[in-house]
């Protein structure tokens, strides 16, 4: 599954809504766009072969993107174990200040 993750890191990479200035990537910002049926996420996993056999379902003859498992492998420990992203609340609060409301 690792070899799958590392796929899926490349394909969402490709939206640089996703990736702060520094490179870290945001998971957080990923887990809101699938929540929200983002139609660039939807397309950009649609158009590798991988996440869309992995992520939609076909329900007499409509792909359905499954959200639910979408969200579970994004928030996996395996999914960048070693912690390399940064959540969107902490990069919209950093060096701010004032105490951050989001």
């Amino acid at each position: 599954m690792s070899n799958f993750f590392d796929i899926l890191l490349d394909v969402l990479k490709q939206d640089n809504r996703f990736v702060a200035n520094d490179g870290t990537f945001m998971r957080n910002a990923v887990y809101e766009a699938s929540i929200q049926m983002d139609s660039n996420l939807i397309h950009l996993l649609l158009a590798n072969p991988e996440t869309k056999k992995e992520f939609f379902r076909d329900v007499d003859g409509v792909l359905v993107f499954d959200k639910v498992g979408f969200g579970w492998v994004i928030n996996n420990r395996q999914f960048l174990p070693d912690r390399q992203y940064e959540t969107t609340s902490t990069k919209e609060c950093k060096n701010v200040d004032l105490p951050c409301k989001l």
